[in-house]
């Protein structure tokens, strides 16, 4: 039986500030997050716009025509051609995603009557379904903004909760939209001071507990890690594959290769290798040096029915029955998720050997 629009939330009061919302997902919700998640996203469109409406024009501009005479009308025509061309491959673009790619891949991750819970802590804020659970801890907010009756928190890291309104109490919806309304520069409060060392302890709910404070090095090794992850290689291999099918197709199409639909496969090789490239070794490594700078806290939990971890402000927790694999490399635990989203990496420093024994028994070897 799939939710309706208009199920209502339960609210549920847990003591000490806590507010925890109980809902169901449905088709409207998932749409409204995947607007929310792209129109939120302003670069992403100026970036598009640029693309497709003012490169055109380049050429037009370029070609050393005198704007007089016979040639005035002819240079018009092809300014115009150029920029109805960018507009309408900016709405189809625009379409594309908002309309049918985004809203497809949110109903894969949160599929209709899914159960669905935010939870609101004077510290802190999250939302999970299924398998996981992400909060954003509020001294980390840059701001928070309402897409689409859609909760946008952005957070230091280019962390992002989206959380929409139906699960949020209209007073607390009001205090973040007011506190977080002006996007701020968060200016980490941690002490560099403070000497890195790992706390343990095993409470008798049977969880094993970890935490530790960030070191100079730990940024760089968690870039390191995703820079040469099974993830990334599998990214950059696609970069190559897919112009390359391209091109085969071009010459089944054209019985030969032409110097057009090589450029065409060249040009969508180095972009594609470009955008990774710039994700892998420069955007990657910004967040992490965002996200747990020296003296940053830095915690991990391993229990019976979940693992979580923490790095600065940003908390992760997947449930076992959610683990599809977990392997060691490159001084960091990867936690791989069977559903769709991000799975989990984990500084090692953070991991002890008894636990990494059992992870690895159950999940994969190291």
């Amino acid at each position: 039986m799939h939710a309706q629009r208009g199920q209502p939330t339960r609210f549920e009061e847990l003591g000490g500030g806590v507010t925890r919302a109980h809902g169901v997902a449905h088709r409207h919700m998932t749409h409204q997050l995947a607007r929310a998640e792209y129109l939120s996203k302003r670069w992403l469109w100026v970036v598009l716009a640029l693309v497709t409406v003012v490169v055109p024009v380049v050429p037009v501009l370029s070609a050393r025509i005198p704007f007089s005479g016979e040639n005035l009308p002819y240079l018009l025509y092809g300014l115009a051609f150029a920029v109805a061309m960018g507009v309408g491959v900016f709405t189809v673009f625009g379409f594309g995603v908002l309309v049918l790619a985004a809203p497809r891949s949110w109903a894969l991750k949160l599929p209709a009557g899914t159960a669905v819970w935010a939870e609101f802590r004077p510290e802190a804020i999250g939302i999970g379904w299924l398998e996981r659970f992400d909060a954003l801890y509020l001294d980390q907010v840059l701001q928070v903004r309402r897409v689409d009756s859609v909760l946008v928190v952005q957070g230091v890291g280019d962390i992002e909760l989206l959380i929409p309104d139906e699960l949020v109490p209209p007073d607390i919806a009001a205090t973040l939209l007011s506190t977080f309304k002006e996007r701020r520069r968060v200016i980490p409060s941690y002490s560099e001071a403070a000497r890195p060392g790992l706390r343990q302890r095993t409470g008798p709910d049977g969880v094993t507990r970890t935490r530790d404070i960030a070191d100079a090095g730990l940024a760089d090794e968690l870039g390191a890690a995703v820079k040469r992850s099974v993830v990334t290689r599998l990214a950059l291999a696609l970069a190559i594959l897919i112009p390359l099918v391209v091109l085969g197709y071009s010459y089944v199409e054209d019985g030969q290769l032409t110097a057009s639909s090589v450029l065409r496969a060249a040009v969508l090789m180095v972009a594609a290798v470009g955008a990774l490239t710039y994700v892998v070794y420069f955007a990657t490594p910004a967040k992490f040096r965002q996200l747990v700078p020296p003296g940053a806290p830095i915690a991990a939990e391993f229990g019976p029915q979940q693992i979580g971890v923490r790095l600065g402000g940003h908390l992760q927790i997947l449930k076992l029955d959610g683990i599809e694999r977990v392997w060691h490399a490159d001084h960091v635990f990867h936690v791989s998720a069977r559903s769709l989203g991000a799975g989990l990496v984990i500084p090692d420093r953070l991991v002890p050997a008894d636990v990494a024994s059992g992870l690895f028994a159950q999940f994969g070897a190291a």
